[in-house]
């Protein structure tokens, strides 16, 4: 069982990578084999299969999550503009991940690092005033 930070918005989506191609919106790249919409979701990320992910589309996609399991590879994250919420990005891994996507922080957003697993941040970062609150022993670039 992967546990994942959760919220009032949705059920998380859990990311398999199994689809034709690495988009988001592609149903079976998750485990549930059901697209995610741009609205307020959980997203969760384990394995080595589809690494290299893309939330695709025109609309930027609403993420009040994003939890990086103990069993997740290194994955870069690529794509439209993620609204990112107040829970933040959690890797609880060993590998380091990347996100290129630009950020808007919808609140005071925590970063996490809950091992020696970084995260780096290759977009844009704007949005709330809280800024940003960075946990854990990994690196934050």
């Amino acid at each position: 069982m992967i546990a994942l930070a959760t919220s009032a918005h949705a059920a998380p989506f859990l990311w398999d990578g199994g689809g034709v191609d690495n988009n988001w919106s592609t149903a079976n790249n998750w485990i549930s084999n059901t697209a995610p919409s741009t609205a307020a979701n959980d997203y969760g990320f384990s394995g080595s299969v589809g690494l290299a992910s893309n939330a695709d589309g025109a609309t930027a996609w609403a993420v009040s999550s994003l939890v990086f399991t103990p069993y997740a590879g290194a994955f870069t994250l690529t794509g439209t503009t993620l609204n990112l919420g107040a829970t933040g990005i959690v890797n609880k891994s060993t590998a380091n991940q990347t996100i290129a996507n630009a950020i808007v922080l919808q609140a005071s957003t925590i970063f996490s690092t809950a091992t020696t697993g970084g995260l780096s941040l290759g977009g844009l970062i704007s949005g709330a005033s809280g800024g940003i609150n960075k946990t854990g022993p990994g690196t934050l670039t």
